[in-house]
């Protein structure tokens, strides 16, 4: 099991937490190692992005291997580091656990809003490079233990949540089954819900 990671709730952010290895196929941009960056088109993400879902794979530790220390990701926008909208106000980064102690493997879900950017930063996610394209990655810091295995990265748009509800069906419990790349695991869907809820209910906040 993992011990020091549960899920948070800060604002709109939703992270989650369940036993795995590998991360799903859906996470199309996917890395060994504590980062992971993709090229994504200015045109794409000025149109229909609703957020970006982050996929992180641990690796068990041997107790003499433990590292006690916080563990936080920063997510980086054009070589820029985000500040976020924290619980305290602006914080330079997102705290994954404050103490981290991996028992077994584990797969770790975030998924983050353009309103979780700290005001003054967020005019960065609408801007690019002569070729049109934006740089987005993420970053995990404190990783000298080798506890990240692999990172994915997703941009979401309203389109992918529009072809997830064509490939799910209600069964008769009311529980929802997933299909194609999603259903390497049932655990992913809570966080694909928060994503689907944002299609018709909230607007990409400009600066």
């Amino acid at each position: 099991m993992f011990q020091g990671l549960s899920p948070n709730y800060h604002g709109e952010r939703y992270g989650m937490v369940f036993p795995g290895s590998e991360i799903p196929e859906w996470f199309s941009h996917q890395c060994m190692g504590n980062e992971v960056n993709i090229m994504e088109p200015f045109s794409h993400l000025c149109n229909d992005w609703i957020g970006i879902a982050v996929c992180i794979a641990f690796c068990s530790l041997s107790c003499r291997q433990i590292n006690y220390s916080p563990v936080h990701f920063r997510w980086r926008v054009n070589g820029k580091d985000m500040s976020s909208v924290g619980i305290n106000g602006r914080a330079s980064n997102y705290c994954i656990s404050d103490v981290m102690v991996a028992l077994s493997d584990h797969i770790w879900l975030w998924y983050l809003l353009p309103q979780d950017v700290w005001e003054k930063d967020r005019k960065s996610l609408w801007e690019c490079d002569a070729n049109g394209f934006r740089e987005i990655g993420i970053k995990i810091d404190n990783t000298d233990s080798g506890l990240v295995k692999k990172c994915g990265l997703r941009v979401v748009y309203k389109k992918d949540i529009e072809d997830l509800n064509g490939n799910v069906v209600q069964s008769g419990n009311n529980s929802i089954i997933p299909y194609e790349g999603l259903k390497e695991s049932l655990n992913l869907w809570p966080m694909v819900n928060i994503m689907r809820s944002q299609v018709g209910t909230r607007n990409v906040v400009k600066s």
